[in-house]
């Protein structure tokens, strides 16, 4: 068995050290100002008008009005397109009487999309002297003016007609 030595490294002189520890703090201040800057860049990018919501297209739609789909939508006009959440807007439109489903898409600089699928009317539900369009689920939809060729669902004794 052999022994060998280990050579012992030079130490580094107090002058090498002192140059290190400047270049470790310039690195972190430069760095520290890159995060800033892009911060900034952020924020400004943010804050822009040209990405508000400007242009809302709707389509889709023969019951329910364009406007009621807006309504529905209630988008913020201060609101940055980023900040939009495409999946509750697409609940708020659900959640009129004649929409069955609604996908929303957001499109860059300044683009709300709509599509609409709405419900076939698949009955009229007579209560009294009035008449109610209602859906396969058996939701009411709106006031029929008349049945058409649909099946009249004749209920007297349904009571007040919920919407």
């Amino acid at each position: 068995m052999t022994v060998g030595t280990l050579e012992k490294r030079p130490r580094a002189s107090k002058q090498m050290a002192t140059i290190r520890d400047g270049r470790g703090w310039s690195w972190a201040l430069s760095q520290l100002a890159l995060i800033g800057a892009e911060s900034f860049a952020l924020l400004f990018l943010l804050a822009q008008p040209a990405f508000y919501p400007r242009h809302v297209q709707i389509d889709g739609l023969s019951h329910v009005q364009q406007s009621e789909v807006r309504q529905a939508l209630a988008l913020p006009t201060d609101r940055n397109l980023f900040f939009l959440n495409a999946a509750a807007l697409e609940h708020q439109v659900e959640a009129l009487p004649w929409v069955r489903t609604a996908n929303v898409k957001v499109a860059l600089p300044d683009r709300v999309t709509v599509q609409v699928t709405e419900w076939q009317p698949n009955a009229v539900l007579q209560v009294g002297e009035a008449t109610y369009f209602v859906n396969q689920k058996g939701v009411i939809l709106d006031p029929a003016p008349e049945a058409g060729g649909l099946t009249v669902i004749d209920r007297p004794d349904y009571g007040p007609v919920n919407k």
